[in-house]
């Protein structure tokens, strides 16, 4: 039992799927994400990923409201005029369903990893932030629709909130895109730049970051095999994930080595092979378990 002190903060993203997502309460943002007169009743104010059990029913209509995404001009329209949203903090992905039962066999999320914090002395809102985000949308729409000024304004409050401390960020799968993608936002800014970065980020640990891809994002592309949806929408799945501008960010992409030569995916197999007692060494490491870091990891990283 180490007696941590809260000293950093810890800034959370989430990965593909693993925030939950909402419909809107109000009924002229969701005509203007393009839900049918229809479905609007049969969705508003629904849990839609993992879907209410109602929505689940309907999977026309649910596959209306997962493909929403205004748009204006080309653009993603700002957040709050958005049809679906991810629902805000650690109860947009500590777990993507209520139902216990669900909870218990494979819906648990960062809820682990934020008791852990919770008992180490964190709290939410001041030591302690869950970036969700709609994972649907491209990295330009997170952009456009305001997502990384939101990411922006959490780094910024949680060093407020910490005595000037920087944050340790964790990142999960899609969300290492994400995260990539705010670092480029924000050197972009003649304002911020490198040394906005430097003076809010003190370490980056990506869980699972898929910098090459992927491999399984080619099969959902094409069967539409997105595991725990395809029993709600069924038959509507494989035009839904064709329809996601996010997901061909995580399709597997060419490798360039130091002496530049291209890999791809397959041609890396022997390369990955030879790697195989550096991998064993690695997985030995008393806080890298099953391929995650484990709570304890993390709360290393936020100690002074």
């Amino acid at each position: 039992g180490t007696n941590y002190q809260r000293v950093r903060p810890l800034v959370v993203i989430p990965g593909l799927v693993s925030s939950r997502l909402q419909a809107s309460t109000n009924d002229t943002l969701l005509a203007a994400g393009g839900i049918s007169a229809d479905c609007i009743p049969k969705v508003k104010g629904k849990n839609l990923w993992l879907p209410d059990a109602s929505v689940a029913t309907n999977p026309a209509c649910l596959k209306q409201a997962l493909s929403a995404i205004t748009m204006e001009g080309g653009r993603a329209k700002p957040i709050s005029e958005q049809a679906v949203t991810a629902v805000p903090g650690f109860a947009g992905c500590r777990y993507l369903t209520k139902n216990a039962d669900l909870v218990a066999y494979f819906a648990q999320i960062m809820d682990r990893l934020e008791q852990a914090f919770i008992a180490a002395g964190g709290r939410e809102g001041e030591t302690m932030f869950a970036a969700t985000y709609d994972w649907r949308m491209s990295p330009l729409q997170w952009e456009q629709s305001g997502y990384f000024r939101h990411l922006q304004n959490i780094f910024e409050t949680a060093k407020a909130k910490s005595n000037g401390q920087p944050a340790v960020v964790v990142a999960h799968s899609l969300g290492t895109i994400a995260f990539t993608a705010f670092l480029r936002f924000i050197r972009r800014q003649p304002s911020l730049g490198e040394a906005w970065i430097a003076n809010h980020v003190h370490t980056y640990m990506a869980v699972g970051g898929p910098f090459m891809g992927a491999p399984k994002v080619l099969r959902m592309f094409a069967n539409g095999d997105m595991s725990s949806v395809n029993s709600a929408i069924g038959e509507y799945s494989k035009g839904l994930v064709r329809a996601l501008p996010g997901l061909p960010y995580l399709a597997p992409r060419p490798f360039v080595d130091a002496n530049q030569k291209e890999h791809s995916i397959v041609s890396l197999i022997p390369f990955f092979a030879e790697l195989g007692e550096v991998a064993d060494e690695a997985i030995k490491e008393p806080y890298f378990k099953d391929g995650m870091y484990t709570p304890r990891t993390i709360l290393d990283q936020t100690q002074g």
